[in-house]
């Protein structure tokens, strides 16, 4: 029987449970020839991830299985109760035609492909779609290069669109010709509460003059609850200054913050603890890869640092502040942090 012919119909805006999970276990055993598979995240809805611990035989690639690619097609077109895809190239390639989610983009709630291989023009068709998805809340494009006409689109995406709440752009690399203008496009958008950019490359090589865009759109954009910035290049001396502008920008009103100080001295260290102890919206700062030498422990070569953390610890509204380092001061910063909430009356749950 031709499953992709055969297909029940969707019922997922009739209510109930829709009529495809009666042949999930048959379309999945075809899917999982091209190491993919649907699967159901929440109650009557489905994403397209990949089959976990799938190793597929040479007769079994991706390549010469053209019918679950028109199973797979056929599914995303006629089925709205998949809401989501999320593929991961790094762990196991697929090569699934970047065509077919170009087509699915319009249904869809969540979009996340990492290390996606879809060469330049699909980039561009794929940033072109964007447009259409009106129930597109979470995209991750990520492990990327984004060439200048697929941000040139990805821009327009940002100042039209009125659903989208969190954005990934983790470990990829923009073009720097036009890296302001993806900035700028952000800086008006309304919708962004989540912003991931660890190890953006955007500014990579221009440290010195990389700033100035990024630190207008961190301040202006009133939307921006979370921001996470670890291991990316903004750890040099004027990215880690932009990040400290903007928490002393009183219109700024993020609540989550997580920044990488593996680069940064202990004066660096003791003015960012300071930053954020004057800051009055954050209720969790995660800082990562702290060195030893500059946690703030209590030894007398850093008191400086430890009287500065132990404001920051002391500051109110500040529900957790996380410390992730590899050294044993990971864990006397964990003991200080959790006496000084507990002075304070907090509950801390981030231990």
């Amino acid at each position: 029987m031709d499953l992709a012919e055969n297909l029940a119909p969707c019922t997922y805006n009739q209510g109930g449970t829709c009529f495809i999970f009666d042949q999930l276990n048959d379309i999945n055993g075809l899917l999982r020839q091209v190491k993919l598979e649907l699967r159901e995240t929440s109650p009557g809805t489905l994403s397209l991830t990949q089959a976990p611990h799938l190793r597929l035989g040479h007769g079994m690639m991706s390549g010469q299985n053209a019918g679950a690619w028109h199973l797979l097609d056929a599914v995303l077109q006629q089925h709205l109760c998949v809401i989501s895809i999320c593929i991961d190239e790094r762990k196991e390639p697929t090569g699934i035609p970047i065509d077919i989610i170009i087509r699915k983009v319009p249904s869809l709630v969540m979009l996340r492909l990492r290390a996606m291989v879809a060469g330049y023009q699909g980039l561009i068709s794929l940033a072109g779609a964007l447009t259409s998805g009106h129930r597109l809340q979470n995209l991750r494009l990520e492990a990327m290069f984004l060439n200048a006409d697929c941000v040139s689109l990805l821009c327009s995406y940002f100042s039209t669109t009125a659903m989208l709440e969190t954005l990934s752009l983790a470990h990829t690399h923009i073009d720097p010709s036009v890296a302001d203008n993806l900035f700028n496009a952000l800086e008006k958008n309304s919708t962004i509460r989540t912003l991931l950019l660890s190890t953006c490359l955007c500014y990579l090589g221009d440290y010195m003059g990389h700033g100035t865009q990024l630190a207008a759109c961190l301040v202006g954009n009133k939307s921006l609850r979370t921001l996470i910035l670890d291991r990316c290049c903004f750890d040099c001396v004027p990215g880690l200054q932009v990040i400290m502008d903007t928490l002393r920008c009183a219109r700024q009103l993020l609540q989550l913050l997580t920044v990488d100080l593996s680069k940064s001295s202990t004066v660096e260290c003791r003015n960012f603890f300071e930053a954020v102890r004057r800051n009055n919206t954050l209720r969790k700062v995660t800082v990562v890869g702290l060195r030893n030498e500059d946690a703030p422990v209590g030894t007398k070569q850093n008191q400086r640092c430890a009287e500065a953390f132990q404001r920051v610890c002391n500051t109110p509204g500040l529900l957790a502040y996380v410390m992730e380092t590899a050294s044993i001061g990971e864990f006397q910063a964990a003991f200080a942090i959790r006496a000084a909430l507990s002075k304070n009356g907090e509950e801390d749950k981030s231990f």
